[in-house]
């Protein structure tokens, strides 16, 4: 699971951490293509019907399985993201500019949030069992 994101949102630099249930994601808004904040995911003492976890396996959209939360394609802007590794340490890997995080936006009735959706890795040799799914867009 996406562990930490890194974005710059107005010239400011951020640093969230999936435990902390104040982090957040930046959306891109698709009128205007700037950053909206939403909350990232939902931890297990937080209030709200969304789905605890602050991620998703793509499987698991596609199979209509969160449905009933109305899924919405976003990209999340990130200059970096941290995963766990196998050992329990947090690695960084740094994206490069036209490159998004692929998310899910859920909604139940006034609640949002945002989740990450994972992938399994490509690459054989990634010390990771699930890996955000990255997009390129302009």
């Amino acid at each position: 699971m996406c562990e930490g994101v890194y974005f710059t949102v107005d010239g400011a630099d951020s640093r969230f951490y999936f435990p902390n249930p104040k982090a957040v994601l930046a959306v891109r808004n698709k009128r205007t293509g700037k950053p909206v904040l939403i909350p990232w995911g939902r931890r297990p003492k937080q209030t709200g019907a969304l789905p605890l976890g602050g991620s998703v396996r793509v499987e698991l959209i596609r199979a209509g399985r969160w449905d009933r939360y109305f899924p919405r394609s976003v990209l999340i802007s990130a200059r970096a993201f941290g995963l766990r590794d196998f050992e329990g340490n947090l690695r960084w890997y740094d994206l490069v500019p036209g490159q998004w995080l692929h998310g899910a936006y859920l909604r139940d009735s006034t609640e949002q949030r945002a989740y990450v959706l994972t992938i399994e890795p490509e690459m054989p040799d990634l010390p990771h069992a699930v890996w955000p799914k990255i997009v390129s867009h302009p």
